[in-house]
C-alpha cells in the first residue's frame, strides 16, 4: 500500500497541532489525472478524510465522498489504519462487488472541515483487502 502514497503531490506549506499530534495541512495536494485513471485499475483509490480528536481522546473520520464511510481509532496512527481498511471495504462492498461506478474523490482544497478537525488523503488497495 506504500507505494501508492508515491502517486500523490503534496505540497507541505502549513503545520498545525492537534494535541501533541503533529498534522500536515496540505495547501496545494493534487492527484494527476492520469494516475487516478491507472490506480482505480489497480483497485488503489485515494480520498480525502475528515479527522477529528474527541474529547475522549479517540479520533473519529468521516470520508465525505463515500456516503456512510466512517470509522474512528484510538490514536492517530490507529485512526489511519483503521480508515484505509474502511475505506477498502466500503468501495469493494458497495461498488465494486455491485460493478456500480466508484465516486469520483473530491479534491482536497474543497473539503470543509472545522477548526478542530484536518483534512487528509487516505489510500486504499482492494485488491489487497479482499485478498487478505
Amino acid at each position: 500500500m506504500l507505494t501508492a502514497l508515491r502517486f500523490l503531490t503534496i505540497s507541505l506549506t502549513e503545520w498545525s497541532v492537534l494535541g501533541e499530534y503533529p498534522i500536515v495541512q496540505p495547501q496545494n495536494a493534487c492527484i494527476e489525472t492520469n494516475e487516478v485513471e491507472r490506480m482505480k485499475k489497480e483497485s488503489i483509490y485515494a480520498y480525502p478524510a475528515v479527522f477529528k480528536k474527541e474529547k475522549s481522546g479517540l479520533f473519529s473520520v468521516v470520508f465525505p465522498d463515500i456516503e456512510g464511510c466512517y470509522t474512528s481509532g484510538d490514536d492517530l496512527l490507529h485512526a489511519l489504519i483503521m480508515a484505509s481498511d474502511v475505506l477498502a471495504l466500503m468501495i469493494n462492498t458497495n461498488y465494486e462487488e455491485k460493478d456500480i461506478e466508484v465516486p469520483e474523490s473530491t479534491p482536497i482544497e474543497e473539503i470543509k472541515f472545522g477548526t478542530d478537525e484536518f483534512v487528509s488523503y487516505v489510500v486504499c488497495d482492494t485488491k489487497s483487502y479482499c485478498a487478505g
